[in-house]
């Protein structure tokens, strides 16, 4: 015996089950949609994850092999600078002893000044190099005369081997 609330019941669940089944394949449609964009987009994170790891392996190598060449170039600089500095001293010396004679205390002198400009120079190139490291000295791209460039190294290796009483010929 079937009343009427029940077929109304009855109407009302089989009219669920079959706007169920009607959504059903929209909604697995939708769900394959999106896992298929979930996929892609972890794909392209991954992608993306991976080539900044070699970036930054790149540049962790770049940044070890720049801590050995400073380490290096300051290894070779200590040298290039106490060599000059000891003789400054040590010449600095010998030129206070009194029983020095003229001649003597005139070659202590040149050699005095020859090693403050070597130090000088090492100076010099270590501060250039530090500007260059720092971005605060720009290398410009430009055109020269080789021949004036070779003839005024050699003006100034001329005059500084004049100033010691050599020659430069």
């Amino acid at each position: 015996k079937i009343n009427y609330r029940s077929q109304k019941d009855n109407f009302v669940l089989l009219q669920t089950a079959e706007f169920q089944n009607h959504l059903l394949p929209k909604e697995f449609e939708d769900n394959r949609m999106l896992s298929e964009e979930l996929k892609f987009y972890k794909e392209k994170l991954e992608g993306l994850v991976d080539e900044k790891t070699r970036e930054l392996k790149d540049a962790k190598q770049l940044a070890e092999k720049s801590d050995r060449l400073k380490s290096h170039f300051l290894a070779n600089i200590s040298h290039e600078i106490r060599t000059p500095l000891n003789a400054i001293i040590g010449y600095s010396n010998i030129i206070t002893l009194p029983d020095l004679n003229n001649t003597k205390r005139e070659e202590c002198k040149e050699i005095i000044v020859e090693n403050t400009h070597k130090l000088l120079d090492q100076i010099n190139n270590v501060l250039i190099f530090s500007k260059l490291e720092t971005g605060n000295l720009t290398l410009l791209n430009s055109t020269f005369g080789l021949n004036n460039l070779c003839y005024v190294v050699y003006e100034n290796w001329k005059r500084r081997f004049a100033s010691i009483g050599g020659s430069f010929d």
